[in-house]
């Protein structure tokens, strides 16, 4: 029971220097092993601090995570923005 109160205090507080902080940019990585992208979040905490946060599965890093709670996007706004992203593929090559 000790080390359960531990780990949500820990948890606790680690996410919640994340209170009052504002998202500035939202980004995805590719996956080195073929995965599925990592999601960043670019934002400014309310001490004025700039971080980046990226979401894993877990601690160690191994593997892009999920996050609940956001409205996906639909099928045609999915749809237009890999052909535009595929155009501007074809430009950078």
């Amino acid at each position: 029971m000790e080390n359960d109160l531990h780990t949500l205090a820990f948890y606790s507080l680690y996410y919640g220097t994340l209170e009052g902080a504002v998202i500035t940019r939202t980004a995805v990585a590719p996956c080195e092993d073929g995965g599925n992208p990592w999601p960043i979040l670019h934002a400014t905490l309310k001490n004025g601090e700039k971080i980046r946060l990226e979401v894993s599965r877990d601690e160690e890093g191994n593997g892009a995570g999920f996050m609940f709670g956001i409205t996906p996007p639909t099928q045609e706004d999915t749809k237009q923005l890999a052909t535009q992203l595929k155009k501007e593929e074809k430009t950078n090559a």
